[in-house]
């Protein structure tokens, strides 16, 4: 049996192609958002830039800042597993 359908049941899919971009950074590169769909799906991503400048500038904290980028996504009723990692290069 599939170990994917064990968990999930036979209806769930698990696509391992992630999306990526290579990039140099920058000394004007801020910070980079690494979150799941369940992000993607209620957020744009220039939405989630602003909410995250805004929050590491009120909280100084990557940690409080995706935390709360979560519970957003939470309440705009995201229905897919969220995660999210924020990296800032300035702090």
């Amino acid at each position: 049996e599939n170990m994917a359908a064990s968990i999930w049941g036979p209806n769930q899919h698990v696509i391992s192609k992630p999306g990526f971009k290579h990039f140099i950074i920058e000394k004007q590169f801020e910070f980079v958002i690494l979150a799941s769909d369940g992000l993607w799906d209620v957020f744009d991503c220039q939405e989630a830039v602003n909410f995250v400048r805004k929050k590491l500038a009120e909280t100084h904290s990557v940690e409080k800042t995706a935390q709360e980028l979560i519970q957003k996504a939470i309440k705009r009723g995201t229905q897919d597993n969220t995660s999210c990692v924020v990296l800032s290069f300035h702090q």
